[in-house]
């Protein structure tokens, strides 16, 4: 595997059908090489506010959006309601799109826009009132995206608790 593009040219020869003329020129076709997708993270999120940052980067052609998949796992427990406010006391963080293009709702899709070789996914805490030992939340990318395959494809972050169980 690796980051490949080739290019050649031919020699392409036309004829205009209604008055007889040719015409010539190069032709040059360029094949280029599947993106590669990585996460990083960064941050160190806790309660009530400190966020902490997902970073999708991609290999190659930045021309289009770039979209992919990913999946979700830990001992924190994602809010998938539309606001922070609206997350239930039980879950643990919510997930905004920053620089990425962000699905609503529970899905977890998202695409790195055209133009960009990265983009970032901002997790912010839910302040709650249960005592808790650090949780973490870990963000692994799928290939349901189509179109590209994963490097670092698992990054995690863990966040702090600010309750006390006394």
């Amino acid at each position: 595997t690796g980051n490949l593009t080739a290019s050649t040219q031919f020699q392409m020869i036309a004829t205009d059908s209604y008055y007889g003329n040719i015409y010539s020129g190069p032709l040059t076709v360029t094949v280029g090489s599947t993106p590669v997708l990585s996460i990083s993270a960064s941050g160190s999120p806790g309660e009530p506010s400190t966020t902490g940052t997902y970073t999708i980067s991609r290999t190659g052609s930045t021309a289009s959006a770039q979209a992919f998949g990913f999946a979700l796992s830990g001992t924190a427990t994602r809010c998938t309601a539309s606001t922070i406010g609206g997350c239930a006391t039980t879950t643990d963080y919510y997930l905004t799109s920053g620089t990425c293009s962000l699905g609503s709702g529970a899905a977890i899709n998202s695409s790195i826009p055209a133009g960009s070789a990265s983009c970032t996914i901002t997790l912010t805490p839910k302040d709650n009132t249960t005592a808790e030992s650090t949780e973490d939340a870990t963000m692994t990318l799928n290939t349901s995206g189509g179109g590209y395959t994963l490097g670092t494809s698992v990054a995690t972050l863990n966040i702090a608790d600010n309750d006390s169980s006394t």
